[in-house]
C-alpha cells in the first residue's frame, strides 16, 4: 500500500511539474524532482532495491547523511557556477522561497531522481562509463528542455552559445558534474 500511495503522489507531482513548466509557471522544478525521484524510488523499490523509499523506512540515519551531503554539494555548486562564474541565475521572487527551493528541495531531489534512474538503468546497461554517458544525456536534456519554457533559472554562459534543443553545450557538459554528485556520496554513506 505505501508503494503504491508512493507511486501514485510521484507520478502526480513529476506531471504537475512537468505540465507546470510547459505552461511557463514558475517554481516548477521542485515538483518535478521529488515527484520524479518518489515514483522511480517506488519502481525500483517494487523490484526490491534499496531506494529512498528503502531507506526512509529503513534507514533514516543513512538517509539523513545523504540529504546532507547533497546539501554541501548543492552549496558547493551554487557557489562555484552561481556566484563565482555568473552562469546562471533564478526567476523566483523573493529570496526565501528561492532559499528554500534551491537549497532545501530541487538539488537534493534531482540527485535522488539521478540515482534513482541508475538503478533502473544499471540492469539494462553493463558498462560504467557507458551508462554514466547515459546518464548524464538523459538528465541534461529531462531537467533543461522543460525549463526553456518555464525559465526558472536561466544560463549566462559567455562565448559559448552553440546549443541542442535550445541548451547550451556547456549545460550539458556539466550535468556530468551533477551526475556524479549521487555516486560520490553513496561512497561516503555505505
Amino acid at each position: 500500500m505505501f508503494n503504491t500511495r508512493a507511486r501514485f503522489f510521484g507520478l502526480f507531482f513529476f506531471f504537475f511539474g512537468l505540465v507546470s513548466a510547459l505552461l511557463g509557471q514558475v517554481p516548477w522544478y521542485g515538483y518535478f524532482v521529488v515527484g520524479g525521484a518518489v515514483f522511480l524510488a517506488s519502481v525500483n523499490y517494487g523490484k526490491g532495491e534499496k531506494t529512498l523509499l528503502w531507506l526512509l523506512e529503513n534507514d533514516k540515519k543513512r538517509l539523513v547523511r545523504i540529504y546532507l551531503l547533497y546539501t554541501l554539494a548543492a552549496v558547493a555548486i551554487e557557489l562555484v557556477g552561481r556566484f563565482g562564474f555568473h552562469l546562471w541565475h533564478y526567476n523566483l521572487h523573493g529570496s526565501l522561497v528561492q532559499f528554500i527551493n534551491v537549497f532545501l528541495i530541487t538539488y537534493q531531489f534531482a540527485f535522488f531522481l539521478i540515482y534513482e534512474l541508475f538503478i533502473l538503468l544499471r540492469k539494462y546497461i553493463a558498462t560504467i562509463p557507458f551508462l554514466f554517458a547515459v546518464l548524464v544525456v538523459i538528465n541534461a536534456f529531462v531537467h533543461e528542455i522543460p525549463n526553456t519554457f518555464a525559465h526558472e533559472w536561466v544560463y549566462t554562459i559567455p562565448g559559448i552559445s552553440y546549443e541542442i534543443f535550445g541548451i547550451n553545450i556547456v549545460v550539458i557538459a556539466g550535468w556530468s558534474i551533477l551526475v556524479a554528485v549521487p555516486f560520490l556520496v553513496r561512497r561516503i554513506v555505505r
